[in-house]
């Protein structure tokens, strides 16, 4: 990534009507916060029949633009395609899609707890930060779309 960020935003209206936010942050990678409530499984299916997965967060950088780009505009909790297979992992399994160090990128908020044993799933404040939390509750979320380039 060189020091030019091309950064597009538009509201406009997905299935049944429901708003979604849309930018682009770099290259061609997309993302969509969807404002439906839903499980973490039931986003993840959400995201690959409509987009390519939910979000993956490489870098500190990314997630600064991602709440800077959305200042103002999202005030909630959304689930990200973080989860907790043994080791924490992304959602988006397609290795040609990361660069080194990317799968290894984190902000947490606390180091996870996993109260209950149970918290397998993360969602992200509107200030970035990032949580563990059971993977059965509701929230609304982040899609990603298309390649890195």
């Amino acid at each position: 990534m060189g020091g030019y960020l091309d950064v597009k935003v538009s509201i406009f209206q997905v299935q049944r009507k429901e708003p979604v936010f849309f930018f682009t942050l770099a290259s061609s990678r997309e993302y969509y916060f969807v404002n439906e409530s839903k499980t973490w499984t039931e986003a993840q299916i959400y995201c690959r029949q409509n987009y390519t997965d939910l979000a993956t967060i490489e870098n500190m950088e990314e997630m600064n633009r991602l709440i800077n780009t959305v200042n103002g505009s999202y005030d909630g909790l959304a689930w990200i395609g973080l989860y907790d297979d043994v080791n924490w992992r992304w959602s988006l399994e397609d290795n040609d899609f990361y660069q080194d160090g990317e799968r290894d990128f984190r902000n947490w908020y606390h180091k996870p707890d996993n109260s209950w044993g149970n918290q397998m799933c993360v969602y992200m404040s509107n200030d970035g930060k990032w949580f563990d939390e059971s993977c059965d509750s509701t929230h609304q979320f982040v899609c990603y779309d298309g390649k890195d380039i």
